[in-house]
This record gives C-alpha cells, structure tokens and sequence, in this order.
C-alpha cells in the first residue's frame, strides 16, 4: 500500500486493491452473489408461505372475533327476551294472587 502523505491509496503499487489479492476478491463477490440468490430463494419458498399463512391466520381470528361477538348480542337478547316473559308472568301471578285476596 502507498502512503503518499496522509492521503490514503486503495490501489498498491501490485496493482491489487487494498492490497488483497483477486482470487479473494473474486471469492467474495461470488459469496456476496450466492447470500443474494439464497435471499431471493428463501422469499418465495418461505417467507412469502409463512407470510400468507399468517395473514389467513390473522383474518380467521378477526372473523372469529366478530363471530362471538355477534353471537353475544344475539345471547344477550334472547335473554332479555325470556326474561322479560318470566317477569311478566310474575307480574301476573301477582295481579291474580292480589283479586283473590
């Protein structure tokens, strides 16, 4: 490597880059190239998978959610609704139970 004052030099006098070699060079380019194209690979063969699957996933547990929802509304006014016929049956039981005394 040249130090020509305080100025750094990336090429050396060889002719190399920052004073590696071109066969270590070129074998990390050829990694940095293969961690690309595993990326790329593991995208659509899990990532995107495991995404849609958790996207089904979310929208069965929102529908569910509004399912029980609605279920409850519905308990809740068929309760109201018997209930309110059994307190208008006492009501008249004791409407009778008052003529007959």
């Amino acid at each position: 490597m040249n130090l020509s004052g305080n100025t750094f030099v990336a090429i050396a006098a060889d002719g190399r880059l920052f004073g590696l070699d071109p066969q270590l060079l070129f074998d990390a380019a050829v990694t940095a190239v293969n961690v690309f194209v595993l990326f790329l690979l593991l995208t659509f063969i899990l990532f995107n998978p495991v995404r849609n699957m958790l996207k089904k996933r979310q929208d069965k547990i929102t529908s569910d959610r509004e399912n029980a929802e609605n279920d409850k509304k519905e308990a809740g006014a068929l309760k109201a609704e018997q209930y309110g016929g059994v307190e208008q049956l006492v009501a008249q039981d004791e409407e009778q139970n008052m003529r007959l005394s």
